[in-house]
């Protein structure tokens, strides 16, 4: 195993040599059971490029990058604050509302509609989900070997959770069947089906069901995460809450729909969600790479067919790069004229070939669903704010916050 450790390290790994580096190491067992070596973050090669390319085009085609993708956003946040406003003057855990809420948004792209928080189906499917993201990841006991299998309880959950995951996606395929209308496409299923249509289509139903749970763990399970680090960073730091509301106030306004193309005008607001997603950097180890040829990092031979392990957070603790990396400052990402710096050790959504391609989608979501609650309300911590954990827990493959609760007020006119 190489593991690659900060800026330039991880710059020359996954941008320099990245045709070198992009690939899926296929000799993980309990990867390729669940996996099957294909989706958009599992496949190689020729598969690889061929699901990312009918992925990216389908997703164009249905509003990705565009405003209709922001006016569903934009609505959900409304649902979301809808949900939240009972509970006001009360100590409650986000994580019972903000997942499924984030959740929406790829399930309004994938399935054409929009689920209420406490739908049965909906509830479950993303239990199912959450199981397998909180507790797939390289510490499984079978995840090279076959034999360690049977002293692997979690493998047997979540296989058994996978296993619902796609019947519930077989479902709602036989559900698009009996509804679409040839020739329009409302979804992301009717996008699959249309190409069976043609009698050409190189997507196997397999690798479809695959990308659909890709899309749920790259634009819901982390934009959801994120959320959750937001959150607990202003309550630990409420004189940053605070910046952030009265730049609100000033540009926006209280009732305004926030927008996109607002980060701009909210530097603040967005210096200190880079901030958030800096400092507890979420995707901390980054998916396994192996390279097909001997790939050289600074002198150093990487040997063909190594399992490689880029560690993300190492570039943005990066002693070289940032001063001082473990305290929370959101002007470091501000320059004197108040624009947003853009640092080239940052990179939540990692770079190269492999890079996130939802970044542009997890970057609207995380925004406007951040500034919404901002709106709306005023967070609190329940316990003393440096009593807060923020050195969160590794969970699968995402580094979630220790759990807190939060009490949440109307905000004040």
């Amino acid at each position: 195993m190489v593991v690659v450790f900060g800026h330039e390290y991880l710059q020359e790994l996954l941008v320099e040599n990245g045709d070198k580096t992009k690939y899926r190491p296929n000799w993980l067992y309990l990867f390729n059971k669940l996996f099957h070596q294909t989706g958009v973050l599992w496949s190689n090669g020729e598969e690889w490029y061929t699901l990312r390319k009918f992925t990216m085009n389908a997703l164009k085609d249905l509003g990705f990058g565009s405003t209709s993708i922001e006016e569903r956003i934009q609505v959900e946040a409304r649902h979301l604050v809808e949900a939240i406003h009972p509970e006001t003057g009360k100590d409650i855990d986000l994580t019972q509302f903000i997942p499924k809420a984030v959740s929406n948004i790829i399930s309004g792209i994938v399935f054409g509609e929009r689920f209420e928080y406490m739908d049965e189906d909906f509830m479950k499917l993303l239990e199912n989900l959450d199981y397998i993201f909180k507790h797939f990841g390289m510490q499984q006991p079978s995840i090279l070997f076959e034999f360690m299998e049977p002293v692997d309880f979690s493998a047997k959950i979540i296989s058994e959770n996978m296993d619902n995951i796609n019947e519930y996606f077989r479902h709602q395929v036989k559900r698009h069947e009996k509804t679409r209308k040839p020739g329009t496409s409302r979804d992301f299923i009717d996008m699959y089906l249309e190409q069976l249509d043609t009698g050409f289509s190189e997507i196997s139903e397999r690798s479809v069901f695959q990308i659909i749970f890709d899309l749920y763990a790259a634009g819901s399970e982390t934009s959801s995460t994120a959320l959750q680090w937001i959150i607990l960073y202003l309550i630990k730091y409420p004189v940053v809450q605070t910046k952030c509301i009265f730049e609100i106030k000033k540009v926006i306004g209280l009732d305004a729909t926030v927008e996109f193309s607002d980060k701009e005008k909210l530097p603040y607001v967005t210096a200190t969600i880079n901030e958030v997603q800096r400092i507890s950097t979420l995707g901390a180890i980054s998916l396994p790479r192996t390279c097909l040829e001997d790939v050289e990092i600074d002198g150093k031979v990487i040997p063909k067919g190594s399992f490689i392990i880029p560690h993300i957070y190492s570039a943005h603790h990066d002693t070289r790069v940032w001063q001082k990396p473990d305290e929370f400052r959101p002007e470091r990402f501000i320059d004197k004229d108040r624009h947003i710096i853009k640092h080239k050790a940052f990179y939540p959504f990692s770079i190269g070939p492999r890079a996130c391609p939802g970044k542009q989608l997890g970057e609207m979501e995380m925004f406007i669903f951040a500034v919404s609650l901002l709106q709306k309300f005023e967070f609190k911590s329940v316990i003393p704010p440096d009593e807060l954990d923020t050195e969160g827990l590794q969970t699968g493959v995402t580094l979630v916050p220790a759990p807190y609760k939060v009490q949440v007020k109307c905000r004040q006119r």
